[in-house]
């Protein structure tokens, strides 16, 4: 999850069907789809889909999640706090206005709400007959 501070919540945020939330979530997941198709993690990476929009400081919490795939011969490869460093890498802090406030493709990103835990060990197996 991480705070974009330069959108203000909206109500509509709260229902997942709305113009509002659907608007929100695709500029979130082209800004994370962006950050690592072009990291080190790319040939892993498959996609981010947005699950939760939340009002926080005035700003917006979005709750999403990044799925890898990784081929099961590879081992464990990379951690969360890899994971992290490649979108904290990605939000070009200002020194200007001296806050945690960075850019991250337009979307004014506080790094320091920035939260990734790693799931590991979820194995979806489509038996196909």
């Amino acid at each position: 999850m991480f705070r974009i501070t330069n959108i203000e919540f909206l109500p509509e945020y709260r229902q997942k069907e709305s113009r509002e939330f659907l608007s929100v979530s695709r500029t979130v997941q082209q800004v994370i789809n962006l950050v690592y198709t072009t990291s080190a993690f790319s040939k892993f990476y498959e996609q981010s889909v947005v699950a939760d929009v939340s009002n926080n400081k005035g700003g917006l919490l979005v709750h999403f999640w990044i799925v890898f795939v990784m081929p099961r011969a590879k081992g464990h490869i990379f951690c969360e706090d890899c994971v992290a460093a490649i979108l904290k890498d990605s939000i070009q802090t200002s020194i200007i206005n001296r806050t945690s406030v960075g850019s991250l493709q337009g979307l004014a990103v506080d790094m320091d709400s920035v939260v990734l835990n790693e799931v590991l060990g979820l194995t979806l197996i489509v038996w196909i007959d």
